[in-house]
């Protein structure tokens, strides 16, 4: 994904911490013992919450290509179902 959207090193530096955060609040999420529905609500959120902190980063055109290519990882995936 970085190499897609062209980061500098400072981008590439916030963009890691932000995914290691992420990953760590998803696995969490993952061990959570109630309603699942609930759980996949929270998931949601989440990352919708992590895709404007990572647009904070990026330029304009580095967005675009970033919710481009998170658009294509979602195709890619209905595809494989």
């Amino acid at each position: 994904m970085t190499k897609h959207l062209s980061l500098d090193p400072h981008q590439i530096s916030q963009f890691t911490q932000l995914e290691q955060r992420y990953n760590s609040l998803m696995d969490d999420l993952f061990g959570f013992e109630g309603d699942r529905k609930q759980m996949w609500k929270a998931m949601r959120e989440l990352l919708k919450e992590k895709d404007q902190e990572i647009a904070k980063l990026l330029s304009d055109s580095q967005t675009k290509s970033y919710l481009n290519l998170k658009q294509l990882q979602k195709q890619q995936r209905k595809q494989a179902n």
